[in-house]
């Protein structure tokens, strides 16, 4: 199975579905009316989509319509969703996993984040007492839950933020 067939496969049997390291599954709380399709991530945390439903596509495929937010008009509706959507929700989702654990060992480490922008961190320190190799090799770190992952980090020291 790719991971729009697991999906699919799971909203409309109920089946839990594996593909990699990630596990699909159809959860149900009938007392609160909560229905969810959701994926288990390495880390253990799950992704949701509330009232997930089978619908076509405009290829006429099977595809699933979710419960979310819709980014452009703010308001609470159907989402369609698909393979690619959803293996970038799980990779953006396991980055975010990683950024975590990273910002606790930066922090066990003596390092002071004030603040982080996606993959990155931002660290406040005296310039004396900057020390780029210990900060990119917390970074590096295998995950707890992925020692097989292969992490690097890289970085510069400014007295001044800057985007490059």
């Amino acid at each position: 199975y790719g991971v729009d067939a697991a999906a699919i496969d799971t909203v409309r049997t109920g089946r839990t579905n594996g593909v990699g390291v990630l596990l699909f599954q159809r959860e149900w709380d009938n007392e609160n009316q909560l229905d969810f399709l959701t994926v288990t991530l390495p880390s253990q945390r799950k992704l949701y989509y509330a009232h997930p439903v089978l619908t076509k596509n405009r290829w006429g495929k099977d595809s699933i319509s979710y419960k979310g937010m819709n980014q452009t008009t703010k308001k609470w509706e159907m989402i369609e969703t698909y393979g690619g959507k959803l293996v970038e929700n799980c990779t953006q989702a396991i980055a975010r996993d990683c950024l975590a654990v990273a910002l606790e060992r930066l922090d066990i480490g003596g390092h002071r984040v004030v603040f982080h922008i996606h993959d990155e961190v931002v660290i406040e320190c005296l310039e004396n007492m900057s020390d780029l190799e210990a900060v990119t090799q917390i970074l590096s770190q295998p995950m707890p839950w992925a020692m097989d992952l292969p992490l690097g980090a890289d970085g510069w020291i400014n007295p001044f933020f800057k985007k490059d």
